[in-house]
Parts: structure tokens; sequence; C-alpha cells
């Protein structure tokens, strides 16, 4: 079953896409570490804009950040009005 599956799959679908589509599911298996240092490098200047400037000063930087994470977790936090909020989606 599974073979046939497969079978199907590498006949029906274009090469390119099917190479595209491993690349990305190999994330999934073998995923990168990020460096906690590098991390921490690039959360000072969002935490000291938002201190001076207010937390949505960082909103126009977030679609540069180097780790999806960090970024949709900076979003979140803007989202919410709580704090606990953030930490208990955060750790979920």
């Amino acid at each position: 079953m599974i073979g046939g599956t497969l079978g199907v799959t590498f006949i029906t679908t274009r090469l390119i896409a099917l190479f595209h589509s491993l690349r990305h599911d190999s994330d999934l298996f073998l995923p990168t570490r990020a460096s906690r240092e590098d991390l921490v490098e690039e959360v000072v200047p969002y935490v000291r804009l938002a201190r001076i400037r207010g937390l949505l000063a960082i909103e126009p930087m977030l679609e540069r950040t180097s780790n999806r994470f960090l970024g949709e977790s900076l979003l979140l936090a803007m989202d919410v009005n709580q704090r606990s909020e953030v930490e208990t989606l955060l750790a979920n």
C-alpha cells in the first residue's frame, strides 16, 4: 500500500515540486538548532526599542527576524493584553 502511494506520487508530481517538498520535509526530521547567543543578540535591539518607544514600535522590524518562532512570539506579545497569556501560549 505504501509502495503504491509513493509510486503514484512520483508519477503524478512534477520533479521540481517533489524535490522542493522533500527539502522542506527534511526540516521536520532534522531541524536546525538556533544558537542561543545569536538569538539573545537579535532580541536585545527589540527590547531596547520597545522600552524607549513602546512595544508597537518593533512591529515594522518583525519581518526581518532570522528565526520564525522569534518573530511570531514577538507578534503574539504585541497582540495579547496579559503577560500570563503570552507565557501560557508559548509554553504549549
